[in-house]
Protein backbone atom coordinates (compact mmCIF):
# COMPACT_ATOMS: atom_id res chain seq x y z
CA UNK A 1 0.00 0.00 0.00
CA UNK A 2 1.33 3.57 -0.77
CA UNK A 3 0.61 5.87 1.47
CA UNK A 4 1.57 9.19 -0.54
CA UNK A 5 -0.60 7.62 -3.50
CA UNK A 6 -3.53 7.44 -1.11
CA UNK A 7 -3.10 10.77 0.35
CA UNK A 8 -2.53 12.62 -3.05
CA UNK A 9 -5.79 11.15 -4.18
CA UNK A 10 -7.64 12.12 -0.95
CA UNK A 11 -6.15 15.63 -1.44
CA UNK A 12 -7.03 15.87 -4.88
CA UNK A 13 -10.47 15.17 -4.28
CA UNK A 14 -11.12 17.14 -1.84
CA UNK A 15 -10.45 19.90 -3.21
CA UNK A 16 -12.57 19.56 -6.06
CA UNK A 17 -15.23 18.96 -3.31
CA UNK A 18 -14.61 21.89 -1.60
CA UNK A 19 -14.81 23.98 -4.12
CA UNK A 20 -18.60 23.73 -4.57
CA UNK A 21 -19.79 23.54 -1.07
CA UNK A 22 -20.52 26.00 2.03
CA UNK A 23 -17.66 27.02 4.94
CA UNK A 24 -19.77 24.75 7.37
CA UNK A 25 -20.07 22.07 5.00
CA UNK A 26 -16.65 22.29 4.43
CA UNK A 27 -15.86 22.11 8.03
CA UNK A 28 -18.02 19.12 8.93
CA UNK A 29 -16.54 17.09 5.36
CA UNK A 30 -13.01 18.31 6.60
CA UNK A 31 -13.06 16.69 9.68
CA UNK A 32 -14.28 13.37 7.67
CA UNK A 33 -11.19 13.01 5.44
CA UNK A 34 -8.78 13.82 8.26
CA UNK A 35 -10.21 10.88 9.75
CA UNK A 36 -9.70 8.56 7.22
CA UNK A 37 -6.27 9.96 6.68
CA UNK A 38 -4.79 9.19 10.04
CA UNK A 39 -7.39 5.60 9.89
CA UNK A 40 -4.87 4.50 6.13
CA UNK A 41 -1.83 6.05 8.17
CA UNK A 42 -2.13 3.22 11.15
CA UNK A 43 -3.19 0.89 8.70
CA UNK A 44 -0.35 1.01 6.82
CA UNK A 45 2.21 1.02 10.18
CA UNK A 46 0.22 -1.70 11.50
CA UNK A 47 1.11 -3.84 8.25
CA UNK A 48 4.62 -2.70 7.96
CA UNK A 49 5.72 -3.83 11.26
CA UNK A 50 3.69 -7.28 10.88
CA UNK A 51 5.92 -7.99 7.39
CA UNK A 52 9.23 -6.56 9.34
CA UNK A 53 8.64 -9.04 12.46
CA UNK A 54 7.33 -11.73 10.59
CA UNK A 55 11.24 -13.36 11.59
CA UNK A 56 11.35 -11.85 15.08
CA UNK A 57 12.71 -14.01 17.59
CA UNK A 58 11.79 -13.89 21.54
CA UNK A 59 13.74 -11.31 23.57
CA UNK A 60 15.93 -12.61 26.17
CA UNK A 61 15.48 -11.30 29.65
CA UNK A 62 19.33 -11.41 30.53
CA UNK A 63 21.65 -11.99 27.68
CA UNK A 64 25.00 -10.99 30.64
CA UNK A 65 24.36 -11.42 33.88
CA UNK A 66 25.36 -9.03 36.48
CA UNK A 67 27.71 -7.04 34.31
CA UNK A 68 27.11 -3.35 35.19
CA UNK A 69 25.93 -0.63 32.35
CA UNK A 70 24.12 -1.30 29.31
CA UNK A 71 25.62 -2.34 25.87
CA UNK A 72 22.82 -0.28 24.18
CA UNK A 73 23.26 3.02 22.92
CA UNK A 74 20.01 4.72 24.14
CA UNK A 75 18.34 4.08 27.52
CA UNK A 76 15.44 2.88 26.19
CA UNK A 77 13.85 1.89 22.94
CA UNK A 78 13.54 4.80 20.88
CA UNK A 79 11.55 5.09 17.81
CA UNK A 80 12.81 5.45 14.17
CA UNK A 81 11.63 5.62 10.40
CA UNK A 82 13.44 2.76 8.59
CA UNK A 83 14.43 3.04 4.90
CA UNK A 84 15.12 0.33 3.04
CA UNK A 85 17.64 -0.52 -0.26
CA UNK A 86 14.53 0.84 -2.84
CA UNK A 87 14.26 4.13 -0.69
CA UNK A 88 10.93 3.27 0.66
CA UNK A 89 10.38 3.85 4.38
CA UNK A 90 8.65 2.47 7.56
CA UNK A 91 7.53 4.38 10.21
CA UNK A 92 7.43 4.63 14.30
CA UNK A 93 9.28 1.30 14.25
CA UNK A 94 11.25 0.60 17.97
CA UNK A 95 14.94 0.65 17.84
CA UNK A 96 17.99 0.75 19.85
CA UNK A 97 21.61 0.19 18.84
CA UNK A 98 23.10 -2.90 20.72
CA UNK A 99 26.89 -1.89 20.85
CA UNK A 100 28.96 -5.17 21.90
CA UNK A 101 27.48 -6.96 18.80
CA UNK A 102 27.62 -3.90 16.14
CA UNK A 103 24.14 -4.64 15.13
CA UNK A 104 20.80 -2.33 15.29
CA UNK A 105 17.88 -4.04 16.91
CA UNK A 106 14.07 -3.17 16.26
CA UNK A 107 11.41 -4.34 18.69
CA UNK A 108 7.77 -5.16 18.04
CA UNK A 109 7.01 -3.76 21.51
CA UNK A 110 6.33 -6.42 23.52
CA UNK A 111 8.50 -9.66 23.75
CA UNK A 112 10.15 -9.88 19.94
CA UNK A 113 13.21 -8.32 18.55
CA UNK A 114 15.38 -8.98 15.37
CA UNK A 115 18.62 -7.72 13.93
CA UNK A 116 18.26 -5.38 11.06
CA UNK A 117 20.34 -6.46 8.33
CA UNK A 118 22.38 -2.95 7.41
CA UNK A 119 22.64 -4.51 3.21
CA UNK A 120 18.47 -4.58 3.32
CA UNK A 121 17.52 -1.50 5.62
CA UNK A 122 20.73 0.97 4.74
CA UNK A 123 19.42 4.19 6.55
CA UNK A 124 17.78 4.95 9.84
CA UNK A 125 15.90 8.27 11.28
CA UNK A 126 15.83 8.46 15.08
CA UNK A 127 12.79 10.61 14.90
CA UNK A 128 12.39 9.95 19.24
CA UNK A 129 12.70 12.82 21.99
CA UNK A 130 16.37 13.76 21.58
CA UNK A 131 16.44 13.54 25.65
CA UNK A 132 16.37 9.56 25.39
CA UNK A 133 19.41 10.06 23.48
CA UNK A 134 23.43 10.38 25.10
CA UNK A 135 23.48 14.12 26.26
CA UNK A 136 26.66 14.78 23.14
CA UNK A 137 23.90 13.67 20.47
CA UNK A 138 20.96 16.09 21.74
CA UNK A 139 21.85 19.16 19.66
CA UNK A 140 20.53 17.42 16.56
CA UNK A 141 16.89 17.11 15.63
CA UNK A 142 16.83 13.84 13.70
CA UNK A 143 19.66 11.56 14.56
CA UNK A 144 20.34 9.73 11.44
CA UNK A 145 22.47 5.86 11.09
CA UNK A 146 23.67 4.99 7.93
CA UNK A 147 25.14 1.52 6.73
CA UNK A 148 28.92 1.69 8.07
CA UNK A 149 31.74 2.66 5.76
CA UNK A 150 34.16 2.86 8.07
CA UNK A 151 37.52 -0.07 7.14
CA UNK A 152 38.26 -1.79 10.27
CA UNK A 153 35.19 -0.99 12.43
CA UNK A 154 32.70 -3.97 13.47
CA UNK A 155 30.00 -1.59 13.60
CA UNK A 156 27.25 -2.66 11.29
CA UNK A 157 26.19 1.52 11.31
CA UNK A 158 27.51 4.47 12.13
CA UNK A 159 26.10 7.84 13.21
CA UNK A 160 26.15 10.70 10.66
CA UNK A 161 26.78 14.09 12.36
CA UNK A 162 27.45 15.92 8.98
CA UNK A 163 27.00 15.40 4.95
CA UNK A 164 27.86 17.73 2.53
CA UNK A 165 29.20 17.48 -0.93
CA UNK A 166 32.41 15.92 -0.30
CA UNK A 167 32.79 16.41 3.70
CA UNK A 168 31.26 14.00 6.63
CA UNK A 169 31.31 13.65 9.90
CA UNK A 170 30.89 9.84 10.80
CA UNK A 171 30.75 8.61 14.78
CA UNK A 172 31.49 5.02 15.26
CA UNK A 173 29.79 3.43 18.42
CA UNK A 174 30.66 0.19 20.15
CA UNK A 175 30.87 -1.18 23.55
CA UNK A 176 33.52 -3.30 25.16
CA UNK A 177 33.27 -5.30 28.55
CA UNK A 178 36.21 -4.22 31.09
CA UNK A 179 37.21 -6.07 34.06
CA UNK A 180 37.45 -4.04 37.50
CA UNK A 181 39.46 -5.66 40.41
CA UNK A 182 38.80 -4.50 43.70
CA UNK A 183 41.07 -5.84 46.74
CA UNK A 184 39.48 -5.30 49.92
CA UNK A 185 41.55 -7.21 52.94
CA UNK A 186 42.25 -10.71 52.32
CA UNK A 187 39.85 -10.13 49.21
CA UNK A 188 40.20 -10.14 45.18
CA UNK A 189 37.13 -9.25 44.00
CA UNK A 190 36.80 -8.83 40.23
CA UNK A 191 33.36 -7.21 38.50
CA UNK A 192 32.62 -6.30 34.84
CA UNK A 193 31.41 -3.17 33.05
CA UNK A 194 30.64 -1.91 29.85
CA UNK A 195 32.08 0.27 28.37
CA UNK A 196 30.54 2.54 25.16
CA UNK A 197 33.06 4.13 23.33
CA UNK A 198 32.13 6.50 20.67
CA UNK A 199 35.21 7.49 17.90
CA UNK A 200 34.22 9.99 15.45
CA UNK A 201 35.75 10.48 11.63
CA UNK A 202 36.04 12.69 9.53
CA UNK A 203 36.20 12.34 5.59
CA UNK A 204 37.54 14.82 3.70
CA UNK A 205 36.96 13.54 -0.22
CA UNK A 206 38.14 9.92 -0.26
CA UNK A 207 40.50 10.34 2.99
CA UNK A 208 38.84 9.13 5.79
CA UNK A 209 40.71 10.31 9.08
CA UNK A 210 39.50 8.80 13.00
CA UNK A 211 40.40 10.37 16.02
CA UNK A 212 39.59 10.85 19.59
CA UNK A 213 37.92 13.34 21.59
CA UNK A 214 40.99 15.08 22.94
CA UNK A 215 41.84 18.35 22.13
CA UNK A 216 44.93 17.93 20.17
CA UNK A 217 43.57 15.39 17.95
CA UNK A 218 39.99 17.39 17.16
CA UNK A 219 42.52 20.03 16.15
CA UNK A 220 44.95 17.53 13.73
CA UNK A 221 41.64 16.48 12.30
CA UNK A 222 40.18 19.66 11.08
CA UNK A 223 43.42 21.50 10.32
CA UNK A 224 42.79 21.56 6.73
CA UNK A 225 39.40 23.02 6.73
CA UNK A 226 40.97 25.79 9.57
CA UNK A 227 41.55 26.30 13.01
CA UNK A 228 38.93 24.58 14.79
CA UNK A 229 40.15 25.78 18.71
CA UNK A 230 40.64 29.34 17.44
CA UNK A 231 37.14 29.21 15.91
CA UNK A 232 35.74 27.66 19.17
CA UNK A 233 36.88 30.36 21.40
CA UNK A 234 35.57 33.68 19.67
CA UNK A 235 32.59 31.11 19.34
CA UNK A 236 32.07 30.03 23.55
CA UNK A 237 32.05 26.26 22.39
CA UNK A 238 33.75 23.18 23.84
CA UNK A 239 36.64 21.95 20.93
CA UNK A 240 35.77 18.07 21.84
CA UNK A 241 32.14 18.36 21.71
CA UNK A 242 30.59 17.08 18.39
CA UNK A 243 27.72 20.00 18.11
CA UNK A 244 31.44 22.19 17.76
CA UNK A 245 32.42 20.19 14.85
CA UNK A 246 28.96 19.79 13.30
CA UNK A 247 29.10 23.54 13.81
CA UNK A 248 32.14 24.54 12.39
CA UNK A 249 32.11 22.35 9.31
CA UNK A 250 28.47 24.23 8.82
CA UNK A 251 30.63 27.59 9.20
CA UNK A 252 33.58 26.58 6.48
CA UNK A 253 32.39 25.75 3.34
Amino acid sequence: MNVNLYYNSIVSITTRYFQRKTPMTNTIKLASIFSIILTILCFESVAQSTVLFKQAQQMENDRYGDIKGSYYLFDDWVTADIYDKKGEHMQNILVNYYGHEGVLEAYDGKSKYLVLDPMDYPRILITDDPKKRPKDLRFVETLTLNRSALSGSNSDYHITLYLDEGRQLLLDYSVTIATVTERPPGKIIEKKKFNKRFVPALIIGDKIQSFSNKKKEVKKAFQEIGDITKWCKSNKMKVTSYEAMVAFLGAKP
